[in-house]
Parts: C-alpha cells; sequence; structure tokens
C-alpha cells in the first residue's frame, strides 16, 4: 500500500460575518507523495478555500492538514504557491522576481539558483527584463520560477492558466508537465476546466457546492504524452463530466 503523504482530515471553514457561509465542510482525503492532483468544481464550491488551507495561508479552519506528518498551520517555504495572477514586483527584473524569497545565502548561491529555474522555464533570455514587457504567459513562467526556487516540496497553484488564451495555456500546461516531470515534486492544481484537469493530473477531485464538500475523486491513469483527441482521454472526461455536471 502507498504510503499517505498529505492528509486532509474533516476541513471545514466557516466565514462569519453579516452573512454567514460555510465554504467547505468535512473535507477529507489523502495523496501520495509525487501526485498531480487536480481540485475542480462549479464556481463557490470551495475549491481555492480549500488549497489556501492545505497550503497554509488560510489557518481558520477546523479539522486538520498533515504533509509529511506534520501539521500545516502556516506558511512553509517547503510549500511553494502560484496564483491566477502572476503577482510580480513591477519595479524589478526578471531575476529579481525569482530571487525574492531567498534568504540566508551568498550572492553566489543566490544568483546559481535564480539561474537554474529562470532557465528551468524557459526564460534564460528575458534574466533583466521587467514585468511591463513580459507576456502572460511569461510573466506566469516566472511566477513558477519564484514559486520553485525555494525547491518546495509541494506546488499549490490556484487557476495558474485561467486568464491566459487558448495557445498560451496549451503550451503553459505543457510546460508545467515537462517541470514537473524533472523535479517529481506533488502537485495540488485548481481549475474550471474539465479538459486541463484530466490533461494534467493523476486523480480529479470533484467537489459539491454549498456547502463545499468532496463528491467524488477520480483515478486518471492515462498514459503520459496525453492525447486530448484519443478515446481513453474522452472516457475520462465524460466520467468527470458526468460527476460534476450529471450528478446532483
Amino acid at each position: 500500500m502507498a504510503e499517505e503523504y498529505i492528509v486532509v482530515n474533516n476541513v471545514s471553514r466557516t466565514f462569519v460575518g453579516e452573512n454567514t457561509v460555510t465554504a467547505i465542510q468535512d473535507v477529507s482525503f489523502t495523496m501520495e507523495q509525487g501526485e498531480f492532483l487536480c481540485i475542480v468544481g462549479q464556481s463557490g464550491c470551495g475549491k481555492s478555500t480549500l488549497l489556501r488551507i492545505m497550503a497554509g495561508i488560510d489557518p481558520v479552519h477546523e479539522g486538520t492538514v498533515t504533509i509529511g506528518g506534520s501539521e500545516v498551520k502556516g506558511p512553509d517555504k517547503a510549500r511553494g504557491v502560484v496564483f491566477q495572477e502572476a503577482r510580480l514586483l513591477e519595479w524589478m527584473n526578471v531575476s529579481n522576481n525569482v530571487a525574492f524569497p531567498l534568504q540566508g545565502m551568498s550572492r553566489e548561491e543566490k544568483n546559481k539558483l535564480v539561474d537554474e529555474y529562470v532557465s528551468l522555464v524557459g526564460l534564460s533570455d528575458f534574466k533583466k527584463a521587467l514585468p511591463r514587457e513580459l507576456s502572460g504567459g511569461m510573466a506566469q513562467r516566472v511566477s513558477i520560477a519564484r514559486a520553485l526556487v525555494n525547491r518546495p516540496q509541494v506546488l499549490f497553484m490556484d487557476e495558474p492558466f485561467g486568464a491566459l488564451d487558448y495557445m498560451t495555456k496549451i503550451n503553459m500546461q505543457n510546460e508545467l508537465l515537462r517541470i514537473r516531470e524533472k523535479s517529481r515534486m506533488t502537485v495540488i492544481f485548481v481549475t474550471h476546466d474539465i479538459d486541463e484537469a484530466v490533461y494534467l493530473s493523476d486523480k480529479i477531485l470533484v467537489m459539491s457546492k454549498n456547502p463545499g464538500k468532496v463528491k467524488e475523486i477520480v483515478v486518471n491513469t492515462l498514459p503520459f504524452p496525453r492525447d486530448r483527441n484519443s478515446e481513453a482521454f474522452l472516457e475520462v472526461r465524460r466520467q468527470v463530466y458526468d460527476c460534476f455536471f450529471v450528478q446532483q
């Protein structure tokens, strides 16, 4: 039996205010080390809330999340996070944006790491470029390099390609798979796009809403590289689609 690396146990999150809302309720599941999990569901089902709790960004919740046997109680450099917006520092060039999380090391060590991860995302020719000089896809590559430069054990991605045009999105999906193949890190990826989830993931967690709960976990054993037009791909897509839309 594979060892459980991430354990989410009865996690709930209620936002208290004028209109109190329970975003997610009693969410439980496990992941193995090195797995790629996509979380899908309708808008408002708590996908991003769940990701933020798992990443340690939102500590106000019930239940527990453990990674590698340690409970998540706050942010940690062992967990990288990429958001839908690149969130780059506009006055810093690509190299300095990527170097921003690095602390307590010599300039030589820092430069070596920055060069390695800028190269990994294919931007070695743009190290001195400012964010305003980059396309949307390039800016998101910088944010991925910045999330990876501390060599995290887990990468959390909250709809990172949602704002990109179709072709750039396809290219970024392939880029992510290439990076993941090299790093073998564990990935949790939130998306609205079922095709994207089937193309990228080892498992697809489908959430219901009001409040957000785990509806089903679809295991995706399609071999890489994946053909989006193959019958096997379409069958997994149909399985997720039926759960997402039909089984209410």
